[in-house]
């Protein structure tokens, strides 16, 4: 499984959570964390952020990944309906599941289209430095229900 998130995490408490749940996954998933360099944008027009989302378009499909965005558009799922979802991801696709995080100006329409899914982790906005953590705690509370370990109470 690979995550792609755009920058590095700040600060060291978002970062130190970040790898609490990193090592709790290692139990159950191997997960590649890929970091895109950030820029400094003042807009979604920025012709530096088509550039880079184009660079990661083509990097993706040559890998025949299988994209995963997180949106607040995106599909809602409960905890336990995650779980059920990401185990069949994870028959289906394997190491080719692919979730990305994107940045303060979210996705084009062209990735969006291209992506397999969009989901959202909620209704809410968040910052991307907080998405981060969202998605792996989420990650890890799907893998404690699929293996029945005592984390998730309903």
């Amino acid at each position: 499984m690979q995550i792609i998130w755009i920058g590095s995490t700040k600060p060291d408490s978002l970062a130190s959570l970040n790898a609490m749940y990193l090592k709790r996954l290692a139990a159950f998933v191997k997960i590649q964390i890929t970091e895109l360099q950030t820029r400094k944008i003042s807009n979604s027009s920025d012709s530096s952020v088509r550039e880079d989302e184009l660079l990661l378009r083509k990097s993706l499909l040559r890998e025949r990944r299988h994209v995963v965005l997180l949106s607040e558009e995106g599909v809602h799922r409960n905890s336990r309906e995650f779980a059920t979802w990401l185990e069949r991801s994870l028959v289906l696709h394997g190491n080719k599941l692919t979730f990305v995080l994107g940045g303060a100006f979210g996705f084009s329409p062209e990735l969006k289209a291209e992506s397999a899914e969009i989901i959202s982790l909620s209704p809410l906005t968040f910052s991307h430095q907080l998405a981060r953590l969202v998605l792996l705690e989420q990650l890890y509370r799907a893998f404690t229900i699929i293996h029945n370990h005592p984390y998730h109470n309903d």
